[in-house]
């Protein structure tokens, strides 16, 4: 449970394992495999839980990002990897007042753990961190594991 900063977040991983031990006990799905105590699907729904929760503490901890993560959260206005104009035209909607430039904006989003910065020569600029990417209900672009 860690960002794009390599920020270890204990709390999520507490958060993804009581919700898959919840997920498990409703037994909604194929019997757990023998050797694992929780099975493959009830360990997806104990990641999107700590992925919304995560985005949340992630709202309250810097208010001043919370209309810039509310905006991709409900418009599908970026997937999980982007180029940088798709960031920009996000930006502009939400957060320039706040953050004057583009540039101190992206350092802001950085610097939570929030954003990478893809290398040079790849199709996509940015990413997501994978933490943030199930809580904000985002779109994986194809062939991206989760």
């Amino acid at each position: 449970m860690t960002d794009a900063a390599d920020n270890t977040y204990p709390r999520s991983l507490t958060v993804l394992l009581n919700a898959a031990k919840e997920e498990e006990l409703r037994g909604r799905h194929k019997p757990t495999p023998k050797d694992r105590l929780l099975s493959p699907r009830a360990m997806q729904a104990g990641l999107t839980e700590a992925s919304r929760a995560r985005v949340n503490e992630l709202k309250n901890e810097y208010p001043d990002l919370k209309l810039f993560l509310e905006e991709i959260e409900h418009s599908n206005a970026l997937r999980s990897q982007f180029k940088r104009d798709e960031l920009r035209r996000v930006w502009e909607g939400t957060c320039k007042g706040i953050y004057p430039t583009f540039e101190s904006f992206v350092k802001k989003i950085q610097d939570v753990g929030f954003l990478e910065e893809k290398k040079r020569g790849e199709t996509y600029d940015y990413g997501i961190a994978s933490l943030y990417i199930d809580g904000l209900g985002i779109r994986r672009v194809q062939g991206e594991k989760k």
